[in-house]
């Protein structure tokens, strides 16, 4: 319940195998590919109709790139 996908607090789960920073190094760098492709991108900024548009994906780029 406390994991979420712009900033986890923690991991929901973990593993002997790798250590929680590197599951999160993973979880960022999948999460930007995933929503910084080219496609996606233009896709999402050709839907911005208004100014609350650009503000919400402003908040949504800020947790992509986390800040």
């Amino acid at each position: 319940s406390t994991f979420t996908k712009y900033a986890p607090n923690g991991m929901p789960f973990s593993s002997s195998l790798i250590s929680d920073e590197e599951l999160a190094n993973y979880y960022k760098k999948a999460y930007k590919s995933f929503y910084l492709r080219p496609n996606f991108a233009i896709r999402q900024l050709l839907k911005i109709k208004s100014i609350t548009d650009l503000h919400r994906y402003w908040l949504a780029a800020r947790g992509v790139f986390g800040f």
